[in-house]
């Protein structure tokens, strides 16, 4: 698809509530990107002003983390010195990015799994409505 023409707005999805979590551990399971840029990309997901959650697409994760922004969600995909592979959530809230949530690690890397989805519930709890 690529960036948009100069004057051309970048499309933004909506992403229901009921949706957030099987879109960010989807992402976490499939998006090359995320798997090709480990610990460097990740997939946002911004509240707009009317609370409407919308994907923001793929986005370096150090300004996320690091800079201010509206309240938003992230998840990347992440390897420890161990070698395991795991998702792991930032949720951003009055321009601070919460400790992340980190996912157990899971060798064939499907992380939608109840389990995953709980504590991805768990840990979006206060971002979403």
């Amino acid at each position: 698809m690529g960036l948009p023409a100069i004057g051309q707005q970048r499309l933004r999805p909506e992403v229901t509530p009921d949706r957030l979590v099987p879109f960010l551990l989807d992402e976490a399971s499939r998006a090359p990107e995320l798997w090709n840029q480990k610990s460097y990309l990740c997939r946002v997901v911004t509240r707009d002003a009317d609370g409407a959650l919308r994907d923001d697409g793929i986005q370096p994760l150090q300004p996320f983390v690091d800079e201010a922004g509206p309240d938003a969600v992230a998840i990347a995909v992440e390897e420890n010195d161990g070698d395991a592979i795991y998702p792991a959530l930032y949720v951003r809230q009055a321009g601070r990015v919460a400790p992340d949530v980190e996912l157990a690690p899971d060798p064939p890397h499907r992380f939608e799994q109840e389990p995953d989805q709980a504590e991805l519930r768990s840990g979006l709890a206060a971002f979403l409505p």
